[in-house]
């Protein structure tokens, strides 16, 4: 809660050493325009998973379609709460607290600016950008910090498709739902313009009750949001989406629990920070574990170069 001084501030730029950026040669004018769907998974860890951790085996419907088409075993993300997982991804900027931040409610802070963010980057690409969760939206006003990035769509539990539902944290109805939701949506829409779309989960929010069971369980509801991944999938590849489609799968942030002995070993100091990405499409992309660092920030940068 107190701001860097300068001497911090000129040791940061002098020890700063910016990676060159990995481009791909590509012919803008014959590039297709995708549509993009990227499903952030709340609390989706390296543990979780054994191909991405090898400790558990939770994930078996995310490891195959991993197998089957690209992952990055070495994922990175930038902060440790889903805001910080949303920030990162929406705006490409480390998310660095404001002031004050954990003293108030305004996660958003500071990160409010839409010229450099998605959804205007996407925009100059003729994209339409939209954003569905089952979670309240009025939680740490992420419903203002929509409107202002200037989503073009953005939905929480208010929307009626839930009436009805049994809600869980956040008054938010379960991982299912907000698919089958999504689905709906993406099966209405009368738009030609390509689409970007970022779908956010609560169901895996701690205290990480099942909703099958309505019993705390770890390991049970990250299986049962495993299970509603793998049934995501298959709807796509009934609609032919991977066609001319990219899935992106991966956590916001590293779960809230303690480290395995066997993640420290496997990761060190990074541990805390991995999460699972994967990539699922049959544009001509390489396929298998994609070498190198990446981290959530590099989301927008890398559309940019993509798209526009």
């Amino acid at each position: 809660d107190k701001p860097y001084t300068a001497a911090f501030a000129e040791q940061v730029k002098r020890d700063l050493q910016p990676r060159t950026p990995i481009c791909l040669d590509r012919d803008s004018a014959t590039m297709p325009r995708p549509n993009v769907l990227f499903v952030l998974v709340e609390s989706l860890s390296m543990h979780h998973s054994q191909l991405f951790g090898g400790m558990r085996n939770l994930t078996p419907h995310l490891d195959s379609i991993a197998q089957q088409y690209t992952y990055i075993p070495n994922f990175y993300a930038n902060g440790f709460t889903t805001d910080g997982g949303m920030i990162s991804l929406i705006t490409g900027r480390a998310p660095i607290p404001a002031i004050g931040r954990y003293q108030s409610t305004e996660a958003f802070k500071g990160f409010d600016k839409p010229e450099t963010a998605l959804p205007e980057t996407l925009h100059r690409a003729g994209y339409d950008v939209d954003f569905f969760t089952t979670g309240d939206l009025a939680f740490l006003g992420q419903l203002q910090w929509m409107r202002d990035l200037r989503f073009d769509h953005f939905e929480g539990a208010e929307n009626p498709f839930y009436n009805g539902m049994k809600r869980w944290t956040f008054n938010a109805a379960e991982d299912k739902e907000l698919y089958r939701r999504f689905l709906q949506w993406m099966d209405q829409r009368d738009s030609d313009k390509p689409w970007f779309s970022m779908l956010v989960t609560v169901s895996t929010h701690p205290p990480f009750v099942n909703p099958e069971t309505g019993k705390p369980d770890e390991p049970g509801v990250f299986a049962y949001a495993d299970k509603q991944i793998g049934m995501l999938f298959d709807e796509l590849n009934k609609r032919h989406f991977f066609d001319n489609g990219i899935l992106l799968i991966s956590g916001d942030h590293r779960s809230m629990t303690p480290l395995f002995a066997a993640e420290q070993a496997k990761f060190g100091d990074s541990a805390m920070a991995r999460v699972p990405m994967v990539i699922a499409t049959k544009l001509p992309i390489q396929h298998g574990a994609l070498p190198g660092p990446f981290q959530q920030t590099d989301l927008v940068p890398s559309l940019d170069n993509l798209l526009n």
